[in-house]
């Protein structure tokens, strides 16, 4: 199985369809997993329109993210009926529960719900990059259509561990990419968009920092 993530976690980017297409045909035994959990923040169209014509790919969604069912551990995968014929037959015989198949069906016909928050993380990843950019020491790696942006620490004498320890000190807590995403060192955070009132704190907190250099 190659496995596939767009928008990508934790940079947020997008794959283009030519490059999932092209994975898809040089690799024609292997099974191509795109996970699309974040694809409702992204203006980006949904790989399942690649189906028709990549007969090895399973495109994978999520309700805990965008539909705000975390709790739920529900999500759906859409392939070709020889794919999902083969997926059923090795499949626990309960695997998912009356709740979580009501909860996940009632979120699916909730399309305001999803556009609002959509519309929101959309216009607070924005307003926030643009903030964090302006702070000395700090960038955001450009490019996220995900619910959260990849904030790099340019200043030496920084690091995730502590930055993250200060912001947790103030209620706030992000991801420090030392110890969330092997390999990536410890000069980056992953920050998750919320509410205008949340990220205000945010932006403050990271600029007093900022202020201390």
């Amino acid at each position: 199985m190659i496995f596939l993530t767009s928008p990508h976690n934790p940079t947020g980017k997008v794959l283009e369809f030519d490059d999932v297409r092209r994975v898809c045909q040089a690799a024609p035994q292997a099974l191509v997993v795109m996970d699309e959990a974040y694809i409702h923040f992204s203006d980006q169209v949904s790989a399942i329109c690649l189906l028709p014509e990549c007969s090895n790919l399973i495109v994978l969604r999520t309700f805990s993210k965008a539909y705000g069912l975390a709790s739920l551990r529900a999500g759906f995968g859409v392939a070709s009926e020889e794919i999902i014929r083969i997926l059923m037959r090795i499949k626990p015989t309960w695997n998912v529960g009356l709740l979580q198949t009501t909860g996940a069906t009632a979120a699916l016909d909730d399309e305001e719900h999803v556009e609002r928050i959509s519309r929101i993380v959309r216009k607070m990843r924005e307003i926030v990059s643009r903030d964090i950019d302006e702070l000395e020491g700090f960038s955001v790696v450009k490019g996220s259509q995900a619910n959260f942006i990849l904030v790099r620490l340019d200043d030496p004498s920084l690091n995730s561990l502590e930055v993250f320890r200060l912001l947790a000190q103030q209620g706030l807590i992000v991801k420090d990419g030392s110890v969330s995403y092997v390999g990536l060192g410890t000069q980056y955070l992953r920050i998750d968009v919320g509410v205008e009132e949340v990220m205000d704190r945010l932006v403050e907190a990271l600029r007093k920092i900022s202020a201390g250099l």
